[in-house]
Formats: C-alpha cells, sequence, structure tokens
C-alpha cells in the first residue's frame, strides 16, 4: 500500500484509531512471520501508513519548534522505527516484530534517520498500556556523557533553570540509569542539587500520553505543545553533547 503525505493542516480524522492497540496486542499474542504475513494490510492500514501520515503533517511545524531535530516522514530511513526487532540483541522467544510503534526525532549533527538511537533526539511511542512522548539521550558513549557532566558542572545555574522550569518539570519526568557516584572531579566541589546529575548515564525524560489523546484529533496539538516544553532542555544536551 503506497504511502500518501496527507495535506491537512488540521485533520478532520484522528491518525489512530483504537485498531491499532487491537493490533499490536494481537501481535504480541502471535509474534510470527505467518501471523504478520497474512495481517500485513492490517498494520499497513492501522499502524504504518497513519504514523507516516502524522509525521509528514507534523513535519514544518515542529521543526519550526525544534529547527536543530528532523521530522522525517520518509518510509525508509525516516524518523519511524522499523517494526522488525534487531534479533541479535533481543530473545528469539519474544519474535521477530517490535509490539509498539515509534519514532526518533534526531539532532540533525548526529546520525541517519531514526537509526541513531544514542542520538540527541524527541522519541515518540506508542504500545497498548505504554503510550509517551519524550527524549533527551540515551546511553550516550562515555565520551559523550562526560561532555554533558562538564557542560552542567561549568554552568550549574543554567542548567538548573532548564531542568527546573516549571514548563518543563511539571510536564516531564526524568528516568534512565545512574552511576553509583559522582566523577571525583567536582564531586565535593558543586552544589548538592547537582549530585544526581553528575551521576546520569542516561539523560531522558518522558510524558504520558493517555490513549484517548492518541486516537484523537488533538494528537498533532499536544506533541508539539510538549516539543515546546522541551525544546531548551534538548538544546542543553546537544550543544554539550556535539
Amino acid at each position: 500500500m503506497p504511502f500518501e503525505p496527507s495535506k491537512l493542516s488540521k485533520p478532520s480524522q484522528p491518525y489512530f484509531t483504537d485498531a491499532l492497540f487491537k493490533f499490536l496486542r494481537a501481535l504480541k499474542r502471535n509474534n510470527n512471520r505467518t501471523w504478520f504475513t497474512e495481517h500485513r494490510d492490517d498494520y499497513d492500514t492501522h499502524v504504518r501508513l497513519p504514523m507516516l501520515r502524522l509525521l509528514a503533517d507534523l513535519k514544518s511545524k515542529f521543526e519550526k519548534i525544534a529547527p536543530d531535530f528532523i521530522c522525517d516522514p520518509r518510509p525508509v530511513g525516516g524518523s519511524m522505527f522499523r517494526i522488525h526487532r534487531d534479533m541479535r540483541f533481543v530473545d528469539p522467544e519474544e519474535g521477530p516484530y517490535k509490539t509498539h510503534v515509534s519514532a526518533h526525532f534526531r539532532h540533525h549533527m548526529h546520525g541517519d534517520g531514526a537509526r541513531d538511537v544514542h542520538a540527541p533526539g524527541f522519541y515518540l511511542h506508542l504500545e497498548p498500556g505504554s503510550c509517551f512522548y519524550g527524549g533527551g539521550l540515551w546511553r550516550p558513549p562515555t565520551n559523550i556523557r562526560n561532555k554533558i557532566h562538564l557542560a552542567i558542572a561549568r554552568d550549574p545555574r543554567a542548567w538548573l533553570a532548564i531542568k527546573n522550569n516549571k514548563a518543563f518539570a511539571s510536564t516531564f519526568t526524568l528516568e534512565g540509569d545512574m552511576l553509583k557516584k559522582p566523577s571525583p572531579v567536582w564531586r565535593d566541589t558543586l552544589p548538592a542539587a547537582l549530585t544526581d546529575d553528575l551521576r546520569r548515564k542516561d539523560f531522558i525524560f518522558s510524558a504520558d500520553l493517555p490513549p484517548g489523546v492518541v486516537t484523537s484529533t488533538s494528537l498533532p496539538d499536544e506533541l508539539l505543545a510538549l516539543t515546546r516544553r522541551a525544546h531548551k532542555f534538548m538544546q542543553f544536551l546537544s550543544s554539550a553533547s556535539t
């Protein structure tokens, strides 16, 4: 089924319906190539094409809000992640397909399309029981992580102002793994308020998306509003890591 970007500035119909979640729940129960091949039209109709249309309609407004980040609606090599799992890194018994649909809006200086999951970027995740929008840096290499720690240590006031900004802090939850201790370089020289931030291995944040929002015509506006609230946080991470 070919992909045709929507030309609507405001959708008259939602991009996703409950059929998205129905398909993904069924895929989780039948995670094999035979079942997926038999239901490929359902995947295209309820999952792949709606996501690509959403990305096409978001692109211009998203890139005005966050011009250093790319919303790429191409079916291959764009922002949407493939449904196929990389079987090198998962238990084969889990099956060859992801049971969610997702998109990564990467920083333009990093990676290629959605494929560099360690690049700074915004992230959309749709899954039965777990829909959210967020972003940040997931598992950056040690040298990049150290650059971010150094940027925080050099200008703690700027970092805390961004992290504790009401629009950001009241919307998003900071998540991710931590080092046991911050680097001894600044362990005893910086405010206690920075201790956790200088232990971060991941710099990621998220906000839940209620299923009713996902299946409503307000989804694009909700994603754009969340992008605005997180943009300064992402600018800090991107500047520090490049």
